[in-house]
């Protein structure tokens, strides 16, 4: 499967499904795909009052809720590439804070290895 397939594929489960797990990185804010998806994500939490369950893997859930540290890097790059989309920009830092505000697991990298390497 290619990778514009995976994200078909992802785009297309997570459309059809009442619920979602949200795996937060350190880098997940780089990614300007996993920002529309996660945008997605919260306007269907809103619409059809989907269930998520937010995962923060080696990054401290307020630095996704309040855009600091590894975020505010990610989102200055975005800024300098989407100058003509701040709209966009603002539903990802809503989307962030909105869902980060959920509460989740926050795992370090001896937790989560442990319980999901079985």
């Amino acid at each position: 499967m290619s990778l514009r397939e995976e994200e078909t594929f992802l785009l297309t489960s997570s459309k059809l499904s009442g619920n979602s797990s949200l795996v937060f990185s350190e880098n997940y804010a780089d990614s300007s795909w996993c920002l529309d998806e996660l945008a997605r994500i919260d306007d269907r939490k809103e619409e059809k009052g989907l269930i998520f369950f937010p995962v923060f893997c080696d990054v401290d859930p307020s630095h996704i809720r309040k855009q600091k540290g590894s975020v505010e890097n990610a989102f200055k790059k975005h800024e300098k590439n989407l100058q003509n989309e701040m709209g966009k920009l603002e539903n990802w830092r809503r989307a962030l804070n909105r869902i980060a505000n959920v509460s989740g697991w926050h795992l370090t990298d001896y937790i989560y290895v442990t319980l999901f390497s079985n």
